[in-house]
């Protein structure tokens, strides 16, 4: 059987987003006889250097859970290492219209690194997007030094253009980005692609890269008016230097551009998670419940609110917590106030398990909780719950 990259670039060449979708989707069924892997196994894979087993891998794993965004951009780096960077880039685009949290601009930054735009990739690096938990690992740090110089497209300039904007209107703008950038590269003096790179660099909320760009339009369109009058451009200038203030306020606004601010302003992009649960036996009662707002598939952060009991005394608590997840472990830390018998304030560690369905939409969860006083003399308040958590919103 050929290699999953032999097959990738095969059709590299073809410049063919549908080839490469038909040909990322078949993947998982050509491996079909392969033994079942999961996401860790295939995380375990890049730091070993293997891009081969783990394109399999991240295949056979994003066609059972497709709108999994950590193991699409996973997919998309894998492709990336392993020298397939349109299907990287087309990985990337569905991650951010599934939903991607603030990796998607970690991940988008390195693959930008990997086919060598610097420059992008920087701008992606500005907006706070970190790397995730499993890259904080000795044996990744070669891969956050790879880099090479990479040209996608193989189209006419005219075709690549056009399909540049189509791409831009159907959401996959960091393929319409790349294939603009490589444009811009070539052709620095045409206005055209610095206008829709500022287009698709907004929709990003790169606002400042978007600024830079349509500035850098609007002095071609400046210096094209002067070799000849031009109707249609000078009509169409004022509106460009209108944008461009436009964007220039959006880069004053504090955060604006990052894309958890995003999120949150978006209802649309807003995830969210309740829980609730408790335990209770003849000498201990324990009540918690939690609303949450999702930054990434493995970060959260939650109000928490407690009741537990014990030896006749009650307390409640009210408090902020942020947690991470490592597949089914989940640990948390924050503050809480604590209400009773005596009140304090306080220091909570949580540490629990947590299973997902199969939809990614419901847990059943085990917590336990310490709430360590931050004044001497207070007692430290410890609680364990079982409950469900709910998530809402696109993942």
């Amino acid at each position: 059987m050929k290699t999953i990259c032999t097959i990738f670039h095969k059709i590299r060449g073809l410049g063919s987003n549908i080839l490469l979708l038909a040909v990322t989707t078949a993947v998982p069924f050509l491996l079909s006889a392969q033994r079942p892997v999961t996401q860790n196994q295939a995380r375990e894979y890049i730091l070993q250097g293997k891009m081969q087993e783990a394109i399999i891998a991240y295949a056979q794993l994003s066609s059972k859970d497709a709108g999994n965004t950590a193991i699409l951009m996973e997919y998309a780096y894998s492709l990336a290492l392993g020298g397939i960077p349109e299907g990287a880039l087309m990985y990337l685009d569905l991650a951010k219209q599934s939903g991607a949290g603030s990796e998607y601009y970690f991940y988008a930054a390195r693959v930008l690194e990997l086919m060598g735009h610097k420059s992008l990739a920087a701008s992606f690096r500005a907006t706070g997007g970190n790397a995730p938990s499993w890259l904080y690992d000795s044996r990744a740090d070669h891969l956050m030094r790879q880099s090479s110089s990479v040209r996608i497209n193989r189209d006419e300039d005219s075709t690549a253009y056009k399909r540049a904007n189509t791409l831009a209107a159907k959401g996959m703008y960091l393929q319409s980005l790349v294939l603009l950038q490589e444009l811009i590269d070539r052709y620095p003096d045409l206005y055209l692609p610095y206008l829709s790179a500022s287009i698709t660099l907004e929709n990003l909320q790169l606002f400042d890269r978007a600024a830079e760009s349509l500035k850098k339009s609007i002095a071609l369109i400046n210096e094209t008016l002067k070799r000849g009058y031009d109707a249609d451009l000078s009509d169409a200038l004022p509106a460009f230097n209108a944008h461009l203030e436009g964007l220039k306020q959006k880069q004053k606004t504090p955060g604006q551009g990052r894309s958890l601010v995003t999120s949150i302003k978006n209802a649309n992009n807003l995830r969210t998670m309740l829980y609730a649960g408790g335990m209770y036996s003849n000498s201990f009662v324990s009540f918690n419940s939690r609303f949450g707002v999702l930054f990434s598939d493995s970060w959260n952060a939650a109000a928490d609110l407690s009741v537990s009991g014990s030896s006749g005394n009650i307390y409640a608590g009210l408090g902020l917590s942020a947690y991470e997840r490592w597949n089914f472990l989940v640990g948390g830390l924050g503050f809480s106030g604590q209400f009773g018998e005596s009140s304090s304030f306080n220091v909570r560690a949580t540490l629990g398990l947590s299973f997902f369905n199969k939809k990614k939409s419901r847990s059943f969860d085990v917590f336990f909780t310490m709430d360590i006083p931050l004044v001497e003399g207070a007692k430290t308040i410890y609680g364990l719950s079982i409950g469900r958590s709910i998530y809402f919103g696109k993942r």
